[in-house]
């Protein structure tokens, strides 16, 4: 009878955990909606009437690292689902405001509704999902990951081809952007009602199908190898300063390129129409890679993804810095589809939870996300300096942010060895 109990609840705790991750992409494609900024810039200046929007983006990215902060902090206090309320409340505010005042107010409303309040939306429904529901996956840490963050990844090419359709027929995207604030925090309420944390003995469950105490030492080590490192502050931790620093650097190079990717086609010579679709495939490319990188960790490693996402992104910008040097648009597409590999949250995600374990994940989440901040404040030094149009001296600066990357990820895999010494059950 105690076998059959154990059995049907490692059942139980699977299927809750599928559903869990259903919903958490349906709501991540909302929530990441709000990075499909590039796609509404000139249906909000000709709806609202306004000539120049600003660096809202940038705003917006400080306020999501504020946000996933915040997040992560709070859930030490509340529950997940107290958490994804807030988010919300926070998107539907942002999304409707935004909206419905767009026009009368202009410029204000945009930064305060969809760059601050939109940002922390997104900041903390991102660590409220994320931070909640891969630790139910300690066997599946990668590709719970990939999962996830695919919703987050094709949002813009998903929803917000939809709402510029949406747009066409209503006639305004300010009315569409009502209809997503509201739809979003309908979502993001229903998977309030259903998220909660793992059970802390999960892993030894998944592994053995077993809650009892007496397996816990030999079955949950080999099965979650990360609890031995559960207590290591981040950062006074060599390997997660080097990814960091690292994640920074492909950060200015990943937001410098899918900031630019349409004017930097017809730069080149490829139509608008063309250049357009352009920023919706690499969105796509970067939301499939996801599930690849996820895959990839959990078969491979941790360090074997690193190298293998450095290699693939420092050749997509030599492929770019190629077309711009003989003037081969193909080549750009090419670069454009490839060179954003690295500039995905995936590794990022599984990293810090296989490596320091589920007991503060969501604050490792967040800190480790915080490498947006100074990413987006580089970037807006860089074009101060350099102009608008010093775009190839911009790929040149990324291919040397490539470069030391891959050194780094060299470096990370060999910490990566030091530190799961004599544990067999890593990937190393």
């Amino acid at each position: 009878m105690t076998a059959s109990a154990n059995t049907l609840t490692r059942q139980a705790l699977s299927r809750k955990r599928l559903v869990l991750l259903a919903l958490g992409m349906i709501c991540l494609l909302f929530i990441g909606l709000i990075y499909g900024y590039s796609m509404f810039v000139l249906p909000m200046k000709e709806d609202f009437g306004l000539d120049d929007i600003g660096p809202v983006f940038y705003i917006m990215m400080v306020a999501f690292c504020i946000g996933t902060l915040s997040c992560s902090f709070l859930l030490k206090r509340f529950a997940p689902r107290t958490m994804m309320i807030a988010a919300a409340i926070l998107f539907a505010i942002a999304f409707c405001s935004t909206g419905m005042l767009g026009k009368s107010v202009g410029v204000p409303v945009l930064y305060v509704s969809y760059a601050i309040i939109g940002g922390l939306a997104s900041g903390v429904g991102y660590t409220g999902i994320v931070g909640t529901v891969v630790p139910w996956f300690p066997d599946r840490t990668g590709l719970a990951s990939g999962l996830l963050l695919l919703g987050f990844g094709i949002s813009s090419l998903l929803l917000g081809n939809i709402v510029l359709a949406m747009r066409a027929v209503t006639g305004s995207i300010g009315t569409v952007f009502v209809g997503v604030g509201i739809a979003g925090a309908v979502l993001s309420l229903l998977l309030a009602a259903l998220l909660t944390r793992p059970p802390v003995n999960i892993a030894q469950i998944m592994a053995t199908g077993s809650g009892s105490d007496a397996e816990t030492p030999s079955e949950a080590e080999r099965y979650d190898p990360s609890i031995h490192f559960e207590n290591d502050s981040v950062l006074k931790t060599p390997i997660f300063i080097v990814y960091f620093v690292a994640f920074t650097l492909v950060s200015v190079m990943g937001l410098g390129v899918i900031g630019s990717i349409a004017s930097d086609g017809m730069m080149l010579g490829l139509s608008e129409l063309f250049s357009s679709t352009l920023v919706g495939l690499v969105a796509l490319s970067n939301g499939l890679i996801r599930i690849v990188l996820g895959a990839l960790i959990d078969r491979k490693g941790t360090p074997f993804t690193y190298i293998f996402e450095a290699v693939v992104t420092l050749l997509g910008m030599l492929c770019i810095l190629a077309a711009f040097i003989f003037e081969l648009p193909t080549l750009y597409v090419i670069g454009a589809l490839s060179s954003v590999v690295a500039y995905n949250p995936v590794l990022s995600s599984a990293f810090v939870r296989l490596r320091f374990g589920p007991k503060r994940y969501p604050i490792n989440l967040a800190i480790i996300n915080l490498c947006v901040l100074p990413a987006a404040l580089i970037n807006i030094v860089l074009s101060n300096i350099l102009g608008p149009d010093a775009r190839f001296e911009f790929f040149i600066i990324a291919t040397i942010n490539l470069v030391l990357t891959l050194i780094a990820s060299l470096i990370f895999r060999k910490l990566w060895r030091k530190d799961f010494t004599g544990i067999d059950s890593v990937k190393k």
